[in-house]
This record gives C-alpha cells, sequence and structure tokens, in this order.
C-alpha cells in the first residue's frame, strides 16, 4: 500500500489547529480531547448569560443551498433544545446573500433576541483565506483596506455591533474529516486490495501545506483499511478535475486497480460532484468514461456527526 501525501511541517500543523481570530489553543482541539486540552489556569465561564450561537456558511447562487444549510442549522437547533447552551442558533451565508440571509441580518435578529454574547462557527472546511481574512472582516474583527473594498464591490454588509464574539476552528479541527472519509471509504470498498482510494477537496494554492496538514490524519486513517494506494488531489469546485483527478483515475485503471472516489465538500457527495463535471461545456475534458471507478455518496454536511460536532465547538467555545 503506498500512501501519497507530500511533506508535512510542524509549523503548519500547529496553525492547522485553530482558526487565527478570537480562538484560543484550547478550543482548537477537538470536542473529545478539550477535558485534557484545559488546564487549572483556564477558568471554565460562560460567555454570556444569553449566547447566541452563529454557523457561517459560504453562500452560493444555487437555490438548493440555502435549503440544505439550514437543515444543518435546524439539526443544531435540535441539539441545543435537548442540550440548552444557547439562547438562539442562528445561520448566515458569507457571499450570495442579502437580508434576511447575510451575516449582519443574523447579527440584527440576535441583538433583538438581547443576546449579551456571539460565538460564530465558520462551517468550512479549511481555515484559508476565506476564513482568515473575509469572514473575519465581515464579523467586523478584522480590517484590511483590500478586504473592505473586495466585500463592497460584492455588496456584503459588516457586522455592526457591541456584542462580543468569538469564532470557533473549522470543520478540520479534531476528528471530523477522518471519520468522515473513513465511513465514506467503507461505505463503497468491496475489495480494498484491488481498489486505490481517492480523496478530493477543494483546497487552495496559497494553503496547500496547510490543507495537506489538516488531511492528514483522514488519508493515514483511510490506508488502514487496507487499500492498495491512497491518494489525494485538489480541484477547486470543478476547475484543475481534468488536471489534477482524471490522471490518477487513468493511471490506476492502467494498473488494473479500481478507484474509489470520496470528495470532502460540506454540501457535495463525490457521487454529485464528479456527476456535474462530466456534463457542460467541459464535460469531454472531464470525462471519466469506460474507466474503472466509483463515488461515494455522502456529503460532510449530511454526515451524521458534522452536526454535533458543530454544537460541540460552539458550546466548547462558549466557556472560554
Amino acid at each position: 500500500m503506498k500512501l501519497c501525501l507530500p511533506k508535512l511541517t510542524l509549523a503548519l500543523a500547529a496553525l492547522a489547529s485553530c482558526f487565527v481570530v478570537g480562538a484560543s489553543p484550547v478550543a482548537a482541539h477537538s470536542p473529545q480531547k478539550s477535558a485534557d486540552a484545559a488546564t487549572p489556569a483556564v477558568e471554565l465561564v460562560p460567555r454570556g448569560e444569553k449566547t447566541a450561537l452563529l454557523l457561517i456558511f459560504h453562500g452560493s447562487p444555487s437555490p438548493s443551498w440555502p435549503k440544505f444549510t439550514g437543515k444543518i442549522v435546524d439539526r443544531v437547533r435540535a441539539l441545543n433544545e435537548k442540550n440548552p447552551v444557547f439562547a438562539v442558533v442562528e445561520g448566515a451565508q458569507m457571499e450570495f446573500s442579502k437580508a434576511p440571509n447575510d451575516i449582519a441580518s443574523a447579527y440584527k435578529r440576535i441583538e433583538e433576541a438581547t443576546c449579551d454574547a456571539v460565538v460564530a462557527v465558520p462551517v468550512f472546511i479549511y481555515p484559508t483565506s476565506h476564513v482568515q481574512f473575509d469572514v473575519a472582516a465581515i464579523l467586523g474583527i478584522y480590517a484590511s483596506a483590500e478586504t473592505r473594498a473586495a466585500l463592497a464591490d460584492e455588496g456584503i454588509a459588516v457586522v455592526r455591533s457591541k456584542l462580543p464574539t468569538v469564532a470557533t476552528p473549522t470543520l478540520a479541527s479534531g476528528d471530523l474529516l477522518k471519520n468522515f472519509v473513513v465511513a465514506e471509504a467503507r461505505s463503497i470498498s468491496k475489495s480494498p486490495k484491488n481498489e486505490r482510494l481517492l480523496v478530493i477537496a477543494h483546497g487552495d494554492e496559497g494553503y496547500a501545506g496547510l490543507v495537506d496538514a489538516l488531511n492528514e490524519d483522514a488519508l493515514q486513517a483511510a490506508a488502514r483499511l487496507g487499500f492498495d494506494r491512497v491518494d489525494a488531489a485538489f480541484c477547486g469546485i470543478g476547475q484543475t478535475f481534468a488536471e489534477n483527478v482524471k490522471p490518477i483515475v487513468e493511471a490506476n485503471d492502467r494498473d488494473g486497480k479500481k478507484t474509489l472516489i470520496v470528495a470532502i465538500y460540506v454540501a457535495s457527495s463525490a457521487e454529485s460532484f464528479v456527476a456535474r463535471l462530466q456534463k457542460g461545456e467541459n464535460a469531454a475534458k472531464n470525462s471519466l468514461e469506460g474507466l474503472n471507478y466509483e463515488c461515494s455518496k455522502g456529503a460532510l454536511g449530511d454526515f451524521d456527526e458534522t452536526a454535533p460536532w458543530i454544537f460541540e465547538l460552539g458550546r466548547e467555545a462558549s466557556l472560554f
């Protein structure tokens, strides 16, 4: 079995552990590890008497996107009803959204509910530029001329609020991605020795080492399922599929191995992602016709562990 991973550095792994704005090193650990991470020097106290939980999504022009993200918000609300931690649970979109679905509108609703603090969970997979700069700027806790100009060009309102806000890590913290990749791989694997796993993700050229570090545990865990080989490839939302993904499937096919494809996207499964790329103007370029492959059917947002993970990240952050 061969595991294809680029060299990783301790510095990148450390950077990967938390979202740079407002996160404590303790809160950056997975919820399961939080008890071990806490020290006597850290006083665990509620952030406010009426704290709001705000789930922030990327956003999309697709009509199905708010419906999908709304289901995630509803699942987290249901968890909060069983274990009341937050006064309100809200959802908002970073891009492609106007009132009442944008972040600034969500803050207005939170203020109207007389909350006294906000825990913001960026429901993004990796802590790359959108989270570190765009979301932070919209929340009003990061400022640069370039970012503000970009937000203004897109008509995105910046939050103006006196409520204290803390942001949590992204979904890549802890074990969520590992558990998802392993579950998806198992769901379609029939003969690991004759199969090769390919994990595809959005990635970010400027954060390649960081994303590699965050994916390492997931790929190592998947490799232990016995696959002949495990690969990972970045392909954005499909822009570099033909360059980065298709050649791996072709090489596996030449070696007589079946490729199992798992996709790490909030709202897209490998099946829906690959099917979309087999259509449209670039269909021929992206075509996998005739190749031996199978795609998993689950999206990270639908994974059973995702909503509890989001809730626990928020609960943990509410105590620092």
